[in-house]
């Protein structure tokens, strides 16, 4: 967490109404992973779409489950800061990734697409301790730069939890 305030409402206190109004500011795309809009994707292996408390999600059981989605202009961060944002529910704190944007690569012999470190792009993914790592790499696939929690626990199995990775280039990274 980056900084809290809470500040004391002078008489009773009343919830806040919801407010959306501004989610979309600055957002380059959005994918709400229901299956509809101009870019759904489309499901591999026996991954499904399911009801969630957040509303529609994807559910990931196994090796080569995934969810392809065409490149699209919205996904091209420059050279600027970049927020890459997700929610996820793991049922059990396995190495895999959780968002990528890099070509994809089979492994030979195998039904498993894997997406390289040394792949143009970017790629976010969590550890068998719940650790979160980010790594980048440039166009001629050389690695970038890595970003990983401090220690184990950043997220926990069985538990709706937001991921954030806020990239500041040429300053100070820092995942949320």
């Amino acid at each position: 967490i980056y900084e809290v305030d809470l500040h004391a409402p002078a008489g009773p206190a009343q919830p806040a109404a919801p407010d959306s109004s501004h989610l979309t500011e600055a957002l380059s795309g959005a994918w709400t992973l229901d299956g509809a809009g101009p870019n759904p994707g489309t499901l591999a292996g026996k991954a499904e779409y399911e009801d969630s408390p957040l509303g529609k999600s994807i559910a990931f059981d196994a090796e080569p489950d995934s969810l392809t989605i065409p490149r699209a202009d919205s996904m091209n961060v420059g050279a600027g800061d970049f927020t890459a944002s997700l929610w996820v529910q793991p049922s059990l704190l396995r190495e895999g990734g959780l968002i990528s944007l890099a070509p994809a690569t089979k492994d030979a012999g195998t039904e498993s697409t894997q997406y390289s470190p040394f792949s143009h792009g970017w790629y976010l993914e969590i550890d068998n301790r719940g650790g979160v790592r980010l790594q980048t790499a440039g166009e001629d696939t050389r690695t970038a730069g890595s970003l990983a929690t401090a220690g184990p626990n950043a997220l926990r199995a069985n538990t709706w939890q937001h991921v954030a990775i806020v990239v500041h280039r040429g300053g100070l990274n820092s995942t949320k």
